[in-house]
């Protein structure tokens, strides 16, 4: 599984008072890699991305077309599938055939 760390946070790490080591030398590579392995990791989660599929003449509303759930309206102004999460930006709206 994949780890994710925050730049920032490991950048600040590294300021130039926390390279240098007791006795104003550098600290090795070693140590850069262990600080680093040892950073804490972030916690994120994977993003979904879909759009709504019009129906047809017959159908009643848009589906996700990721979990394919039926909003049961026309359009719907939902950002995120309320039924699986996807965010809503995967391209416009299509219609279905």
């Amino acid at each position: 599984m994949d780890e994710y760390i925050k730049r920032d946070g490991v950048l600040r790490k590294f300021n130039i008072d926390d390279m240098m080591n007791v006795n104003g030398t550098l600290i090795s590579l070693q140590d850069a890699r262990e600080t680093i392995s040892n950073f804490t990791a972030a916690d994120v989660a994977t993003v979904r991305h879909g759009r709504w599929v019009c129906g047809d003449y017959y159908d009643v509303g848009d589906v996700c077309s990721e979990c394919d759930w039926d909003s049961q309206m026309i359009c719907p102004s939902y950002r995120y599938c309320p039924n699986c999460g996807a965010k809503m930006d995967g391209g416009e709206v299509t219609r279905k055939h």
